[in-house]
């Protein structure tokens, strides 16, 4: 009886873990692609025009991003369906952290390096 019991609780132990563990990426991802977000919205909140940040910057972003990042999920990779689209960000981060990292601060750098 002593070791179903403690087969429960060991049980019961390990899907409490991985369930904070995936509450934990879940939130790393989040808070991931809210940083994502807020430096592209800073890239075009620089005092330059739409026309010039979309031609000049954002390929000299792009051309960087495929050095730094190369397995980030552009849209002309996986399209426009929003599902795919999370999906592919998911896989981004879970399998290349550190890509995701480098490209955020990389681009914080060129937003203060332009303002």
């Amino acid at each position: 009886m002593k070791i179903v019991y403690i087969l429960f609780l060991t049980v019961l132990f390990a899907q409490s873990f991985e369930s904070k563990a995936q509450d934990r990426n879940e939130q790393e991802f989040n808070y991931m692609m809210s940083e994502l977000a807020r430096v592209h919205k800073g890239v075009f909140a620089l005092p330059f025009s739409y026309e010039y940040i979309k031609t000049t910057f954002m390929v000299e972003i792009e051309a960087k991003r495929l050095i730094i990042a190369p397995h980030y999920p552009t849209r002309q990779i996986v399209g426009d369906d929003e599902a795919v689209v999370h999906n592919a960000f998911v896989a981004w981060y879970q399998n290349y952290p550190m890509e995701c990292s480098a490209y955020i601060s990389y681009v914080d750098l060129f937003i203060t390096e332009h303002q």
